[in-house]
């Protein structure tokens, strides 16, 4: 070949694989020398494989034999790269997927998130993003979890992003499903608050009426009977002593009977709570208890503001119902009742030093008090626990949230 033929040969002919060249230099006599070069075209080589270099052969193989989604995109968001688990998700071939924008298996619903994320990606280079979205596939849509991040070349300008994204699918659907649970869970507490809020307004008017019945009715009849055994005796004087003092224990009786069940109407209708709040009303129910058996203390930080009427009902209720069973079946020497405010939640604990039970035994028992704190707490919307070992006394503890504005109205 002589130097203007090897001048003539294209530099895209060289390209395809230039393997060596050569100066051929002939006899001086004949004034004639060549540059002989061996060309080798090195298409079919690189179709055999389609890699370049061994090292890309190894990066290839790696990234087809994960599970894990591979691609590499341009600045437009075009592919330049798919590994074959992506091209099994996508379900098409890599001469179809090259050069298309990622954002056309996207699904149309995670788009806009999916674009914010590539500007971000776009504006802060040196940033790893880490999304969810839905990937269009033959079968419908895939959720994949993706990592991505830019890639930089030696000056440290972004010439590509990459990603790495993994099936979640079945992750979502279990969390959609958990997230479904736990809504139906929500809206049956929220029946069940209703159901005991409900019945607690039923047994708290029937208190009521009750209470109303023993004041107005049946006390007023006992006073009236009463009032007939005095006259009765009056009439009948003079009476040998053992009637008389016998007429004297039946009206005695009868005042007992009827300062009882005064005592009893005012605990059905509590008339001081309206007038003191709760913290009056407590240290009054508490003062009450008071014995000199039984040791009964109060303690109440900071200051209980005036809650809604409903809310101070239920919760003197609980604390009466509490500081009963304390007295009248633990056999309690010290009750302690503690209340506080924090954080528009309102704490009560009423703590014994009495027989104490084991609360795991109670389960299935008619213990109708404790069922009936239960409910109260439930109706107010809060949580309500039982400590307990034998011989080491009970507490009683009460959280309900209130509303602060709805309290002061």
């Amino acid at each position: 070949m002589t130097l203007p033929q090897f001048r003539a040969i294209s530099l895209r002919r060289l390209a395809l694989g230039l393997l060596g060249i050569s100066l051929a230099r002939y006899p001086k006599d004949s004034g004639t020398s060549s540059l002989i070069a061996h060309v080798q075209d090195s298409r079919k080589r690189k179709q055999s494989n389609g890699l370049r270099t061994p090292s890309e052969a190894r990066y290839r193989g790696i990234v087809d034999a994960t599970t894990a989604f591979i691609a590499r995109g341009d600045l437009d968001g075009r592919f330049t790269f798919l590994n074959e688990a992506y091209r099994r998700l996508l379900g098409k071939p890599f001469e179809e997927l090259l050069g298309h924008s990622f954002l056309d298996f996207v699904h149309e619903d995670d788009r806009t998130d999916v674009l914010a994320v590539f500007r971000h990606t776009l504006e802060s280079p040196l940033s790893r993003v880490r999304f969810d979205c839905r990937m269009r596939t033959p079968d419908g849509s895939a959720w994949v979890a993706w990592d991505g991040s830019a890639i930089l070349d030696g000056r440290g300008v972004m010439t590509e992003m990459q990603a790495v994204g993994h099936d979640v699918t079945q992750r979502r659907a279990a969390e959609e499903s958990l997230r479904m649970l736990l809504d139906e869970l929500r809206r049956s507490e929220e029946k069940l608050r209703l159901l005991a809020q409900h019945e607690t307004a039923i047994r708290e008017e029937e208190r009521r009426r009750l209470g109303f019945d023993l004041h107005d009715d049946v006390c007023q009849e006992l006073v009236g009977v009463a009032i007939m055994v005095e006259s009765l005796r009056q009439r009948l004087q003079p009476l040998p002593p053992a009637e008389d003092a016998d007429l004297n224990r039946i009206a005695g009786f009868l005042n007992e009977v009827v300062e009882h069940l005064r005592l009893l109407a005012r605990d059905l209708r509590p008339m001081l709570l309206p007038a003191l709040g709760l913290e009056g009303a407590l240290r009054a129910l508490v003062d009450g208890m008071w014995s000199d058996a039984t040791r009964v203390v109060a303690e109440f930080r900071p200051p209980i503001p005036r809650l809604g009427e409903e809310t101070e009902l239920g919760i003197y209720r609980i604390a009466q119902e509490a500081l009963g069973n304390a007295a009248r079946h633990a056999a309690a020497r010290t009750i302690v009742v503690t209340c506080g405010v924090a954080d528009h939640v309102f704490h009560l604990e009423v703590r014994d030093d009495g027989c104490g039970f084991a609360v795991q035994n109670r389960q299935g028992s008619p213990a109708l008090g404790l069922l009936g704190m239960e409910t109260r707490a439930r109706a107010l919307g809060g949580s309500f626990e039982i400590w307990s070992e034998p011989g080491k006394g009970t507490a009683i503890r009460l959280h309900c949230p209130f509303d602060e504005h709805a309290a002061t109205a």
